[in-house]
């Protein structure tokens, strides 16, 4: 089993001394044990390896001390962490909480879904021996590998299958530093095996955006038309912040979801969408539905949104939504509310979660998110806000893109 250890514990002694126990007792139990020695200080670029390892770890160890808690590295590795559970990974995740630290402390650091989580506690006053048995008990005596089957490990296998095309190592390299990989992972990323799942880890960096066509761009010297098709289908929404693509997929007990998001347009919210589900061939679904009259006395649900409901699950335009019945897919509605007071939309919305409570809303609310949420009966909740120039920026690299494939085929 590979087991991913995630910790700040630089000039913390007793942190140290932790990890190291944890690294060597993992190690005794026959585990491929992942750990980061060197650490990462601030200003460093991050490297491909820690997202490699984050993307193909059967387990993770989350050390939680303060200084790991403030830390946007762990911060970072957590939400990668989280987000391949939501996606249905088996993935085992072990938190301890150090130095007497409590509950509060995750929630102070954002990372509230962590609690969800059976969390192993370690006093001011644990000796390491104490804290770390507590998370050896975790881990099974024999050595073993999770079978992984979940949405991203098959978007990284996608991506490396299109790069298995590119037989030039030179192409490789040039495509890997145009996306800003330091020049030993570049080299790495150029490798005639391994450097295309390489490459695709490094698609987990969400700040690479601005480098995607330079990037995209090189490898089409490459790669036939179907396969740069299908590649930039793949990549284009990596723009997207992985904590904000965490946040999308369903919490657990929490149906009526209605997500608001700052933009204006519905391909930014799709981008959303295939970011977070990394956008499975089969499971899950979207459909669009611009800002429609509604009359908020209107005991039935408007036409327009009836039909785009029984369109988006599948079903002849005829049938009643009350016949429409789980299939343990995902289902994301984009719904443009920029012409509708926001309770108004908010009302209709909750006639649509009585009949389909699963369905995820994903509500546009123009380049502004509202100061006050009016009061419903779903979960509503803003997403984190985009800043300014952001969708304006996807939506140009979207178009650049296509010009690459125009360009590609004359």
């Amino acid at each position: 089993m590979k087991v991913f250890i995630s910790h700040s514990s630089k000039g913390d002694r007793k942190a140290t001394r932790l990890r190291n126990t944890v690294f060597g007792q993992l190690k005794e139990k026959g585990h491929e044990v992942l750990l980061d020695l060197d650490g990462l200080k601030p200003g460093a670029e991050w490297r491909t390896e820690l997202y490699e390892w984050l993307a193909t770890c059967d387990a993770a160890v989350l050390l939680l001390t303060q200084k790991a808690l403030a830390s946007r590295w762990v911060q970072r590795e957590i939400d990668i962490l989280m987000w391949r559970r939501a996606l249905g990974c088996h993935l085992e995740v072990v938190p301890i909480l150090t130095g007497g630290l409590k509950s509060d402390a995750i929630d102070a650091a954002g990372l509230t879904d962590l609690k969800a989580i059976e969390l192993a506690r370690g006093s001011a006053k644990a000796t390491v021996a104490e804290m770390a048995a507590q998370i050896i008990g975790r881990f099974p005596d024999v050595s073993s590998s999770t079978s992984r089957d979940d949405p991203m490990t098959a978007w990284l296998g996608r991506i490396s299958q299109h790069l298995r095309e590119v037989r030039s190592a030179d192409v490789m390299l040039r495509a890997a530093t145009a996306l800003g990989m330091r020049e030993s992972d570049a080299l790495q990323a150029a490798l005639p095996i391994g450097g295309g799942q390489f490459m695709a880890s490094h698609l987990l960096d969400s700040e690479l955006s601005g480098r995607l066509c330079p990037a995209v761009g090189v490898l089409s010297e490459a790669l036939t038309e179907d396969r740069l098709r299908r590649l930039i289908k793949d990549v284009q929404p990596a723009w997207v912040e992985v904590a904000t693509a965490r946040d999308l997929l369903p919490r657990r007990g929490s149906p009526r979801q209605t997500l608001l998001l700052n933009a204006e347009l519905p391909e930014t919210a799709e981008d959303y969408i295939n970011r977070a589900t990394c956008r499975p061939p089969y499971g899950a679904m979207d459909e669009r539905l611009g800002a429609i009259p509604i009359d908020e006395t209107a005991s039935d649900l408007p036409k327009a949104m009836t039909e785009k409901l029984l369109e988006l699950y599948g079903y002849p335009p005829s049938t009643s939504l009350s016949k429409i019945k789980p299939d343990g897919l995902l289902y994301f509605l984009i719904f443009d509310v920029q012409q509708l007071t926001l309770s108004t939309a908010l009302q209709c919305l909750e006639k649509v979660h009585d009949l389909l409570p699963d369905l995820i809303v994903v509500a546009l609310t123009g380049p502004q998110l509202p100061t006050k949420i009016p009061t419903s009966r779903d979960g509503v909740r803003s997403l984190p806000a985009m800043a300014e120039d952001v969708e304006l920026d996807a939506y140009r690299n979207g178009k650049h893109l296509a010009k690459i494939v125009k360009r590609v085929t004359g």
